[in-house]
């Protein structure tokens, strides 16, 4: 007996997907492909390549290297609950799934409607520090929010869809 990956239903071994879910099954023959394509002298002229770009970046540009892991840190809690929804795989948290996907989205268009247009709040220091604050309390506030209605909404559809998915496959199968 195989038993699927997806929904883990034990199914016959001369089928070749499963009868619950239909996924695939996925043979686990090993490749013969054992040889690089690049030889070894190959490899460390590319990483010796790879690592000398990388210096002159640091170097040449270092508003990139501060610049792009603030930028992550910054727009956080809007990306954080996309991402997080392709690590779940059960089918039936497949309503949590899409409410993570939605609020990402929504959370887009929450904080750029409350960011201002300035990047500051004033010729001075105390106005960019203003201005800033502003636009991370909206990222943050909408992203948090939105990521929050969006774990409410996951859990009121994972009650509700096994549900409504048990009754029509009883009814199937008295049929």
């Amino acid at each position: 007996m195989k038993t699927c990956t997806y929904c883990g239903r034990e199914t016959d071994e001369a089928l070749a997907a499963c009868r619950e879910c239909g996924t695939e099954f996925v043979s686990a023959e090993p490749t013969s492909q054992t040889s690089s394509v690049l030889s070894r002298p190959g490899r460390i002229i590319v990483a010796v390549a790879i690592v000398f770009m990388l210096t002159i970046v640091v170097i040449a540009m270092p508003t990139v290297v501060i610049g792009l892991p603030l930028s992550a840190l910054f727009f956080l809690p809007i990306y954080l609950p996309f991402l997080l929804s392709f690590f779940i795989g059960a089918h039936e948290w497949r309503g949590m799934r899409w409410a993570l996907r939605v609020s990402s989205i929504l959370a887009v268009f929450v904080g750029l409607s409350g960011m201002s247009g300035r990047p500051d709040f004033g010729d001075d220091v105390a106005g960019n520090i203003a201005g800033a604050s502003h636009n991370f309390a909206w990222t943050w506030g909408s992203g948090l929010s939105c990521a929050f209605v969006a774990v409410i909404a996951g859990l009121l559809l994972r009650v509700v869809l096994p549900s409504r998915s048990r009754v029509s496959s009883e009814d199937i199968s008295h049929e």
